[in-house]
């Protein structure tokens, strides 16, 4: 039976991305991570079939990642960051709602990132695990997504 961590903030998001992996396979048990410290304790707890993971996550100062108190919506950043000090290799999807991120700064001062480069990102820091970055909510997000999970050894 494959354990899959499931790191969203939002009750509907979470409720769609689980659906659609009981699609796949009905003997999944999803595991849900609220917060980014509550999913860096879930990685060190237990091993993982694979790892859901919403970028857009809010972070506190008890976050392990470079980023721990940094820019909320690169929290789910840290979690991976969280993976490569652990030496740890999980498959993981990446799941978002944004097409563009804050990378730093604020108001005229801002400089942003597109969904392109979060990608990057991602699979950079997701060792070998990479498996898709899907934009939650637009047109299609659902095929991409089961397509993402077809890299996924059960």
């Amino acid at each position: 039976m494959p354990d899959v961590l499931v790191v969203e903030d939002k009750d509907a998001k979470f409720r769609d991305i689980e659906q659609l992996l009981l699609g796949i396979r009905s003997d999944v048990v999803c595991v849900r991570a609220r917060t980014v410290t509550e999913a860096e304790n879930l990685l060190e707890a237990r091993s993982w079939s694979v790892m859901v993971l919403d970028i857009s996550m809010d972070i506190n100062g008890t976050s392990k990642g470079a980023l721990g108190g940094g820019h909320a919506n690169l929290g789910g950043l840290d979690i991976l960051d969280t993976l490569f000090y652990e030496g740890l290799s999980i498959p993981t999807i990446a799941v978002t709602g944004f097409d563009y991120f804050i990378a730093s700064g604020s108001g005229e001062e801002s400089t942003y990132i597109g969904l392109d480069e979060l990608e990057g990102l991602v699979r950079a820091r997701a060792q070998g695990g990479y498996l898709g970055c899907v934009r939650y909510g637009s047109e299609g997000w659902q095929q991409r997504f089961v397509k993402a999970c077809s890299g996924i050894q059960w």
